[in-house]
C-alpha cells in the first residue's frame, strides 16, 4: 500500500519507527523529493500498521479536505520534542500540527476511516476462509 501511494504522489514514502511521546503514535511530513510516515516504535505491530496506513490516508486526502487545527488547548507534542523530531520545521507549525488529533476534524475522521477499512480489508485477504481461499470480495454476500 506505502507503494502504491508513492507511486500516485509521485516519490518514495519513508517509513521509519522512533520513539514516540506517549500522547502521539504516529506522523506523517510531505517534502519536495520524498515522504515520510514515523511510528511509535514501542506500539504493537498492528498498531503500527494502522498508524502508516491513516497517514497514507493524509497523503491521499489532506489537499481534497482542509483539516481545522482545534481551537484552544494544548499541543500533545513539546516544543522540545517538536525540535528534536524535525529540526528544520517552524517549530510552531509542528506543534500546530499535533493539535489536530482525537479525530475533531473532518479530514481526521476521513483518513481513520480509510485506515480502518484498509486495514479490515488487509486482514481478511490474510485470513484464508473454511476452504483455504482467500477471497479478494469477502465482504461481499453471495449474489451481489
Amino acid at each position: 500500500m506505502v507503494e502504491h501511494v508513492a507511486e500516485r504522489r509521485g516519490k518514495p514514502i519513508a517509513v521509519v519507527c522512533i520513539d514516540m511521546p506517549d500522547t502521539v503514535s504516529a506522523f506523517s511530513l510531505a517534502t519536495r523529493d520524498r515522504d515520510y510516515i514515523a511510528v511509535d516504535r514501542h506500539d504493537a505491530e498492528l498498531s503500527q500498521v494502522n498508524s502508516t496506513v491513516h497517514e497514507l490516508g493524509h497523503f491521499l486526502y489532506d489537499g481534497r479536505n482542509e483539516g481545522v487545527v482545534p481551537a484552544g488547548g494544548a499541543s500533545p507534542l513539546s516544543r522540545e520534542l517538536a525540535v528534536r523530531l524535525t529540526p528544520a520545521l517552524n517549530v510552531d507549525e509542528v506543534t500546530a500540527f499535533f493539535m489536530r488529533s482525537h479525530y475533531e476534524s473532518p479530514v481526521e475522521r476521513a483518513v481513520e476511516t480509510f485506515a480502518t477499512v484498509a486495514l479490515d480489508r488487509m486482514i481478511a485477504l490474510r485470513t484464508p476462509d473454511k476452504h483455504g481461499f482467500r477471497l479478494t470480495f469477502t465482504h461481499r454476500s453471495t449474489g451481489v
